[in-house]
């Protein structure tokens, strides 16, 4: 690299992605559909380094995992193998590096909650319209959104990768009533949007009645009075909030005005009776509220030793990151460990931990400088087997910490998604 910008890289391999909706982003056509099978022979091929500049510099964490010469770096000091041998046992080990795996699923927080309501005041989301039960000013209601979020484009509103939950207990009926009120501001469409579930013979149901309000592009405005009815054999009600991986206030490619969502003054009949009325004006909720979330899919990334593959050129026999549920076996793949396909859907990834000094131990915005001329080279090796009709494919993204800035900002990437199934371990090298 060029002495060159001040700030901390991490980097992260989101190198499997099982999706339910359509991809929020353009695909990269790599190769056609196969299924995994033992490798032919071969001849084992060595992983080489690319060729480097004389100014060249590699990127470790400063100490612990992932600081040169740690186990998991690799012998030329040029990154990471994933490899160590362990001299007391003349054995080669995994050695994470200080990566560590990520379940994009899994919420970093819970973001519903009762929020004063003077924050959304004089906004597009303003709820003072939502008079209380007991008259008077409006000074609380539920919101999904979070204030002053260090790293985002827009520090108030909501995050990407959001699905939250606002779910009300409920004794089982045959009949249940629903009015409140809402205030939103959020991406909308199929991207960004509110779901009210009701709970039907055990499972959850999606409720029609406002689907279009619900899926707003931008402001709502108030809706005061909102109402659905539903029958069946009926249980908990649950408001939800999701977003996708993009376009919110955190990558400030939608910033919105204190969204994404406001709910107010709930009231819930079962079977011709009331059993809630909450607008939260002691500043809390009905215990038969909770804020909460549903279960992700979880996080499988492991480091295996000499992963099966269909590459007739090489064989791979150290450790690399795969993501199989070894509970889960396959009689079409050998019986094999695979991963189900969902709900809940995968989304898995393995991180770096940050990078911060170089192969001889030059401190970043220190001894040497990120800058505009300068070249950031992330390298690594795939195994390309990733047929896109089940929506399987890998990206990457880049974190940046910015000098005198306590978190990371969002991480960016190319705004592609790659997929195919050329069945080869590959070379990937990109500038980011």
């Amino acid at each position: 690299m060029k002495r060159i910008l001040s700030l901390t890289l991490s980097l992260a391999m989101l190198a499997l992605v099982f999706t339910s909706v359509g991809l929020a982003r353009p695909a990269m056509n790599l190769g056609e559909q196969v299924q995994i099978a033992a490798p032919d022979p071969g001849s084992v091929v060595p992983m080489a380094n690319n060729s480097a500049r004389e100014d060249t510099l590699w990127l470790f964490a400063a100490s612990g995992p992932g600081s040169f010469g740690s186990p998991g770096t690799d012998e030329f000091g040029r990154g990471w193998s994933f490899d160590w041998f362990n001299p007391g046992t003349q054995e080669n080990e995994a050695a994470p590096g200080g990566w560590f795996g990520v379940d994009n699923n899994a919420q970093l927080d819970v973001f519903w909650h009762v929020a004063d309501a003077a924050i959304c005041a004089g906004t597009d989301t303003d709820m003072s319209a939502s008079v209380p039960f007991g008259g008077g000013p409006n000074l609380y209601a539920a919101w999904c959104g979070a204030e002053d979020q260090c790293g985002w484009e827009n520090p108030t509103g909501y995050g990407n990768n959001w699905n939250q939950w606002m779910r009300v207990d409920l004794d089982p009926s045959l009949l249940l009533d629903i009015t409140f009120d809402l205030s939103a501001d959020m991406e909308g469409g199929s991207y960004d949007y509110v779901t009210v579930w009701i709970e039907e013979d055990g499972a959850l149901v999606a409720d029609a009645t406002h689907t279009d309000l619900l899926h707003t592009e931008g402001p709502t405005g108030h809706q005061a009075g909102l109402n659905i009815n539903y029958t069946g054999n009926l249980g908990d009600v649950v408001f939800a909030f999701s977003a996708d991986g993009a376009w919110s206030d955190q990558d400030g490619l939608f910033a919105t005005s204190i969204g994404a969502v406001w709910i107010d003054n709930i009231i819930i009949d079962a079977d011709g009776s009331n059993v809630l009325m909450e607008d939260f004006e002691l500043g809390a909720a009905d215990p038969s509220i909770s804020f909460t979330s549903p279960a992700s899919a979880g996080d499988y990334a492991t480091l295996y030793e000499s992963l099966r593959s269909e590459d007739p050129c090489t064989v791979n026999t150290s450790f690399a990151w795969a993501f199989f549920d070894l509970l889960t076996l396959n009689p079409e793949y050998g019986n094999h460990p695979v991963i189900a396909y969902g709900p809940p859907y995968v989304d898995n990834g393995v991180q770096s931990p940050l990078l911060t000094v170089d192969q001889n131990g030059n401190v970043m915005n220190q001894d040497f400088f990120i800058t505009g001329d300068s070249n950031v080279i992330f390298d690594w090796w795939v195994y390309r087997d990733n047929p896109l009709d089940p929506l399987i494919f890998f990206s990457f993204d880049v974190a940046a910490q910015i000098s005198g800035v306590p978190c990371l900002s969002n991480f960016a990437n190319d705004n592609y998604v790659y997929y195919g199934d050329f069945k080869i371990w590959d070379n990937w090298t990109v500038n980011v």
